[in-house]
């Protein structure tokens, strides 16, 4: 259990690394707009988007989040978030997901690229359908994390934003004797 636990522990250092290492390096016109295209945060901002990603313990799966909130400076926006991932398996479903409490938080003010941190609640659902035709299910709360990291792609004009995201769900369950991962990759689109 210790090895497996040091395991995903440096598996995050190392993406949170990595993707510290690219928003840091990546030009501030990446924007859509143009070179120097301020990115604004203004009020009520909501994203939503679909993706996919796979578990800590193997097996693909369909992946997608909603997430809300205001903002508290061009730098720091903060709010809600629900992420989830889910398969269909022999015979019945299994779906995690995560309810937390984020951060998001924006290095330079004229590139779109943010880091973010949430915790709060996890979920686990397994759902079999049994051979006369009942479903029998199990369902598992503890605790919830996220982090992750993402692109805020100015479209046109307005306020609208494609976000391509990549994330880490981490849930722990069993007074967190056991803690699981979901790895998440996903497109958005947002309201700043």
């Amino acid at each position: 259990m210790r090895s497996r636990t040091c395991a995903l522990l440096t598996s995050l250092v190392t993406a949170a690394g990595l993707a510290g290492t690219a928003l840091g390096s990546a030009p501030a016109s990446v924007s859509a707009q143009g070179a120097g295209s301020p990115q604004a945060h203004h009020g009520f901002w909501l994203s939503g988007g679909l993706g996919g990603g796979w578990t800590s313990h193997g097996g693909g799966g369909g992946g997608a989040y909603i997430r809300l909130g205001g903002t508290l400076s061009q730098k720091f926006v903060i709010g809600g978030e629900a992420i989830g991932w889910g398969r269909d398996t022999n015979g019945g479903t299994v779906s995690r997901g995560n309810a937390v409490f984020d951060v998001l938080y924006y290095p330079s003010t004229t590139s779109g690229g943010f880091l973010k941190a949430g915790v709060g609640f996890a979920n686990f659902t397994r759902e079999i359908t049994d051979p006369f035709g009942g479903t029998l299910s199990s369902d598992r709360q503890g605790a919830g994390a996220v982090l992750g990291a993402g692109w805020d792609i100015h479209l046109g004009g307005g306020n609208l934003y494609l976000t391509p995201n990549v994330d880490v769900l981490l849930q722990g369950y069993d007074n967190l004797s056991r803690v699981d991962a979901v790895y998440l990759f996903t497109l958005g689109i947002g309201f700043h």
